[in-house]
């Protein structure tokens, strides 16, 4: 009698330490996406108000962000619940085969927006008239995310009916399926083409910027000291770019 008193103590003790575990990470969770959500604000105000951040070289970061605040707004229709409201279940299964998708596209987006700024910055480096003729129109810098987009929609769609999974009851997430194997297969499958693929791309470019750099800056060396201002200038630039840039993948890779 005693030990069955001392095991629904012990129970119930554990039950109230997990509650409070899960409430302080769903207050943390929704602490940092709010606080994500302000410094958004503060950043696309700040390209509203000054010109110099709406530069046409700095697109491709503008709609990483873009993407990325898309991403927390999303979680945030989640405020305090974990599927949507609705008490017709057609609507709710509708809305979240949509959120299903949505989350899909929005990872692919956010990984492949930081290869689309790495190329960018490649193309400055090493292909200097092909970025001149993409700075030159707006259609020719706007193209590559139309197709990002297109891409993102088409390997979402593609994942998901080549594991057969649907969304997840809680947050109507993505992968979910009621066979482990099926689950695990997708996790790696998509993690490697959201984050392991991209990752890879996106560090081979910078590290072939990083030598290209390198070796610019040994050619300087031997030139007259006005083109080597000149050339040293250029070259602070784009190392400026690239510390910049790489913090870039450290916030959106993460």
């Amino acid at each position: 009698m005693n030990n069955s008193l001392q095991n629904i103590t012990n129970d119930s003790s554990n039950n109230r330490t997990n509650e409070t575990i899960v409430s302080w990470v769903t207050w943390l969770d929704i602490s940092f996406r709010l606080f994500s959500t302000c410094v958004f604000i503060v950043y696309f105000s700040l390209v509203a108000l000054n010109q110099n951040m709406r530069k046409l070289n700095l697109f491709y970061v503008h709609h990483a962000n873009f993407v990325s605040f898309i991403y927390v707004l999303t979680f945030l229709f989640y405020w305090d619940k974990s599927e949507p409201a609705f008490s017709d279940p057609s609507v709710k299964d509708a809305l979240c085969h949509l959120n299903e998708i949505s989350w899909i596209i929005l990872k692919f987006l956010r990984s492949y927006s930081v290869f689309l700024i790495a190329f960018y910055r490649f193309l400055a480096v090493y292909y200097d008239s092909m970025f001149k003729k993409m700075n030159s129109s707006n259609v020719y810098i706007v193209m590559p995310v139309i197709c990002l987009w297109i891409c993102a929609a088409g390997l979402a769609f593609a994942i998901k009916y080549a594991f057969q999974t649907s969304y997840n009851p809680s947050f109507c997430t993505d992968g979910y399926s009621p066979y482990m194997n099926q689950i695990i297969n997708y996790i790696i499958a998509s993690g490697v083409l959201t984050i392991a693929v991209p990752c890879v791309l996106v560090f081979t470019f910078y590290y072939l910027i990083s030598i290209k750099l390198r070796n610019n800056s040994i050619n300087l060396s031997r030139d007259s000291s006005k083109k080597k201002r000149s050339e040293s200038s250029k070259t602070l630039l784009n190392r400026q770019l690239l510390a910049i840039n790489i913090c870039y993948i450290v916030n959106f890779l993460i």
